[in-house]
């Protein structure tokens, strides 16, 4: 399904950046398929725009 493919690449960033140096307790990843679409899924440039992956960078509370 879209929901287990976004998943999955959601995952395969995670585990990227956990190889690269980023401690796994601060990742998460959350695959969202067709629920949050940037653009209409009627034509391949709006299905290529919702092709993607979002990383947000949280600072830290102390």
């Amino acid at each position: 399904s879209n929901w287990e493919l976004s998943s999955a690449r959601a995952f395969s960033v995670l585990r990227l950046l956990e190889t690269n140096g980023v401690a796994p307790h601060r990742l998460s990843a959350i695959g969202y398929g067709e629920f949050r679409p940037l653009k209409s899924n009627d034509t391949p440039e709006g299905r290529s725009a919702n092709r993607r992956i979002e990383i947000n960078i949280m600072r830290r509370e102390e």
